[in-house]
């Protein structure tokens, strides 16, 4: 199972094993891993917080960043597989508008790089 949160949200028992999936990490957020090369781009962040991106747009761009990093993701599902829950961290309150919703729908479908020939 996989959970989407805020790292400003509690946490919770059900949290299970918690990913931050940040560039940045503070030492005061609870979580078990950090994964910054999960995170989109610096660039793509910025156009898609100045509304120069709409989410359809961020979405496209994020997945092809993410491309080079399928091994990563696939190791995630494993650890899905094992550890029952999975909780993926980041600092956006709205999930649905998130690259956490977007990484949950890779992690389940870890062969969305082939898709792209």
């Amino acid at each position: 199972m996989i959970k989407l949160k805020s790292v400003f949200t509690k946490t919770e028992k059900s949290d299970g094993y918690r990913i931050l999936i940040t560039r940045h990490s503070m030492d005061f957020y609870n979580f078990n891993l950090h994964i910054p090369e999960l995170s989109p781009s610096t660039e793509l962040t910025n156009l898609f917080e100045g509304g120069k991106k709409t989410f359809s747009e961020y979405k496209t761009r994020y997945e092809i960043e993410m491309e080079s990093r399928w091994v990563q993701i696939a190791k995630l599902r494993k650890l899905s597989d094992t550890q029952g829950t999975i909780t993926l961290l980041s600092y956006e309150f709205d999930s649905q508008q998130s690259h956490r919703s977007i990484l949950e729908g890779l992690i389940q479908d870890c062969n969305f790089w082939a898709k792209k020939d």
